[in-house]
């Protein structure tokens, strides 16, 4: 296995790699960094093949792993190739670069209910606190349907946005259920959430009777809603478009934190996701283009396929 071929030098400027037809199993480290000492830590893949930003890939994998305590080499595999894929250097349909425009990004790890809190594009920040203990397993996240929820933290603008967008991988909940979103009906009656309802997914960017509505079947899919402008929102099932609403939407956001596996309605959480319904992936972002929607798609498949042994 190549870890690191260096050369008569220890300063990190005269760094070189060694030769070889191709950058598999390429290790990296967790140590402390410097100009003049490399510290050494437990390998975090054992593929890498074909990254052309090795450096700046495994930083961003590395601080994940370090916050929410990752030391299983199938997840981390799976998320080095998440994050090559949202960066468009994996292989995806397109390669689009996703990265950019994501705003967070909840993986939901496998290892814990705690490792599941973190934002994979940031772990410093949009840290999901947990309220009376969701269940979690392998396969993701549940509410017990009328207590257990999350406070991702994070609040989209509450002006009028014409550049949001989510994308939640779940199981229909029968009967209705939010598992991404924020509600004010305190006379604003601003919307941002994803949610089941009436055998379809519903997607919310504004007047909540300016809901955007496809994905007429109970399966488990994912699931992107995007608002581009004021009469475009658009809803895609597994990276293909099932609905779009051209009405005109003056409204804007909620001026409130998303929460998960419940809606945030005014500061309280509402419209649980039923027990027993799983929720396995969240995201906030821009209005991605329907490449790059693709494209996410892709990544998602792809880290669920591989997470745990035998996929979830």
């Amino acid at each position: 296995m190549l870890r690191w071929f260096i050369a008569s030098t220890r300063n990190w400027r005269n760094m070189s790699w060694g030769q070889g037809t191709s950058n598999n199993d390429i290790g990296w480290g967790q140590g402390s960094v410097n100009d003049d000492d490399i510290g050494w830590g437990e390998i975090y893949a054992d593929s890498w093949s074909g990254d052309t930003n090795i450096i700046g890939l495994a930083s961003d994998a590395a601080a994940y792993f370090t916050a929410a305590s990752i030391v299983d080499a199938t997840e981390q595999a799976a998320v080095i190739q998440l994050v090559k894929d949202l960066k468009g250097t994996g292989s995806t349909t397109n390669n689009t670069d996703v990265w950019s425009d994501l705003l967070t990004l909840y993986p939901i790890s496998p290892t814990s209910l705690a490792a599941a809190a973190f934002n994979l594009i940031d772990p410093s920040s949009y840290e999901i606190t947990w309220y009376n203990s969701p269940t979690h397993g392998d396969d993701g996240i549940e509410s017990d349907g009328s207590t257990s929820y999350g406070d991702s933290g994070y609040q989209a603008d509450n002006s009028v946005d014409n550049d949001v967008g989510l994308t939640v991988a779940f199981e229909y909940p029968p009967g209705g259920g939010t598992p991404l979103g924020a509600r004010d009906t305190t006379g604003d009656d601003f919307y941002l959430m994803m949610r089941g309802a009436s055998n379809t997914r519903r997607f919310y960017a504004g007047e909540n009777t300016e809901f955007v509505t496809g994905g007429s079947d109970l399966s488990t899919a994912v699931f992107t809603g995007i608002r581009r402008a004021a009469d475009d929102k658009e809803l895609y099932k597994n990276g293909a478009s099932v609905g779009t609403n051209t009405n005109t939407d003056s409204n804007g956001l909620p001026a409130l934190n998303l929460f998960v596996l419940a809606s945030n309605q005014d500061g309280s959480p509402a419209q649980y996701m039923p027990s027993g319904i799983n929720t396995n992936f969240l995201a906030a972002h821009t209005a991605l283009s329907d490449n790059q929607i693709d494209d996410l798609y892709d990544a998602i498949t792809t880290y669920n396929a591989n997470v745990v042994s035998g996929g979830r």
